[in-house]
C-alpha cells in the first residue's frame, strides 16, 4: 500500500485524499495540495464547515498524510487480527 500512495487529506470524522501511483510525479501533486488547502483554509470555507458540524483538520503535506494511511491500515490490521473479525 505505501508504495502505491502519495496524497493529502481532510480529517475529521471521515478522511478523504487524491490518491497516485507513486512514480506519478511529485510537482502537480504538491500543486494540488496546495490549492485544496488554501480553498479548505479559506475563513468562509472553515465557517461553511463547522456550521455544518464538519471538523477539518489538513495533513501538514502529501507525504504526511502517506504515512498517517500506513499507520492505520497498521493498527486496524492489528485490531483486526487480535479481535480474530472475519467478514462474511
Amino acid at each position: 500500500m505505501g508504495s502505491l500512495i502519495r496524497a493529502m487529506v481532510i480529517v475529521g470524522s471521515f478522511w478523504t485524499s487524491h490518491s497516485y501511483a507513486q512514480a506519478y510525479p511529485s510537482k502537480p501533486i504538491r500543486s494540488i495540495f496546495k490549492e485544496t488547502t488554501a480553498v479548505l483554509g479559506d475563513a468562509e470555507m472553515k465557517d461553511y464547515l463547522a456550521k455544518r458540524l464538519i471538523p477539518l483538520a489538513l495533513s501538514e503535506s502529501p507525504a504526511a498524510f502517506s504515512a498517517y494511511v500506513q499507520s492505520e491500515a497498521k493498527r486496524w490490521d492489528k485490531i483486526i487480527r487480535d479481535n480474530k473479525v472475519v467478514i462474511e
